[in-house]
């Protein structure tokens, strides 16, 4: 990683959900491609979290909706485009302010793809411009507003390439695997025992996290899984620190939000009798 870069990224890791994120005046993405003709309409992504994904595309409006499979909440609503080997997922968050989130897909592996990653690679980004005399990027900035942690942008693929690679080279790696694939998969391991006798297999990640509300939060949160597997809920901000952490066998975990910053969160649930783990990202608001 470039030094410029490592510093970005220290400095997001010590200003975590405290400082700007990076948004980009709206613009018109060009040739919009769908989503699901490239990785698939059904996946699992495999890697240090599972997540079963069902993935269409609007035909209407253009935009891709990627969904976790079994549940309701879109994680990504995005146009999608290619240029020079990277994908950029334009999210339109507000009329006058969306966000993009840079993707690499390639040799069956994605990486920036995760729900949180879009919200740590606008995080950096403001880094990046907002250093201290060696700030970069000043040729995109169109509104910066220190004291009420505003900094929107001019996309430009062209410039932000060499931001977006090598975040991107930090990022862990995921492994796409066709759902009907990953289900015979699962169901080939099952013990062929009767029904009745049958003890009950290790939650998928959808089960280890079934819904998050209130999200976006404010005081508190609450995580409800499929069932009463004794799990760890933390909550962690985006460069990976625990902020918040309880064991629980219910169903249902509530975590204190109070005293912390505004900004993007992400909730990770992990099974203590196997190691299975699942995340979600999560809003805070003041």
């Amino acid at each position: 990683m470039n030094p410029r870069l490592l510093s970005a990224v220290l400095l997001a890791a010590l200003c975590s959900g405290c400082g700007p994120l990076a948004t980009f005046e709206p613009y018109t993405p060009k040739h919009p491609l769908n989503l699901a003709k490239v990785l698939g309409p059904q996946v699992v992504l495999l890697g240090p979290d599972t997540l079963p994904l069902t993935i269409y595309f609007d035909p209407a409006t253009r935009l891709n909706h990627v969904v976790v499979r079994g549940r309701t909440d879109t994680i990504v609503r995005a146009w999608v485009t290619r240029q020079r080997g990277l994908y950029y997922l334009t999210c339109p968050k507000a009329p006058d302010s969306y966000w993009v989130q840079a993707v690499r897909i390639r040799r069956g592996r994605v990486q920036g793809l995760m729900p949180f990653e879009a919200a740590r690679q606008a995080e950096i980004l403001a880094g990046e411009v907002t250093l201290p005399l060696v700030g970069r990027y000043q040729e995109l900035v169109v509104a910066r507003d220190d004291q009420h942690d505003l900094l929107r942008l001019r996309f430009d693929a062209r410039v932000l390439r060499p931001f977006y690679q090598s975040v991107l080279d930090t990022l862990p790696k995921y492994r796409i695997v066709p759902a009907a694939e990953f289900d015979a998969a699962v169901a080939a391991k099952a013990p062929a025992a009767p029904a009745a006798k049958t003890p009950a297999g290790p939650p998928t990640a959808a089960a280890l996290i079934q819904s998050v509300y209130p999200n976006p939060a404010r005081e508190q949160v609450t995580v409800a899984g499929a069932d009463t597997t004794p799990r760890t809920v933390q909550l962690l901000s985006l460069s990976g620190q625990v902020l918040r952490s309880r064991r629980s066998t219910a169903s249902r975990t509530t975590l204190d939000l109070t005293g912390l910053p505004a900004g993007g969160y992400v909730l990770r649930v992990r099974d203590e009798t196997d190691g299975r783990t699942a995340s979600q990202r999560l809003l805070v608001q003041p």
